[in-house]
């Protein structure tokens, strides 16, 4: 699973932070990760980072989580 994390991650940065190629914004590196779901790339992980870069407003506050 570690190098199926990696792999995911990897490509995000290489498709929205390359110095050699245009780049991609978020959003659009986010689908095309989505279009290899299941086929180039992990559901669970893809699924996995698009809930982390998903915008602060819809996340948990963590002083929710911990009853603060």
């Amino acid at each position: 699973p570690a190098a199926r994390i990696l792999a995911i991650a990897e490509t995000y940065d290489a498709m929205t932070r390359s110095r050699v190629r245009s780049t991609l914004e978020s959003p659009e590196a986010l689908r095309a990760l989505e279009d290899g779901k299941g086929t180039k790339y992990d559901p669970d992980c893809v699924d996995a980072l698009s809930r982390a870069l998903r915008p602060p407003r819809d996340r948990i506050p963590v002083s929710g989580l911990l009853g603060n």
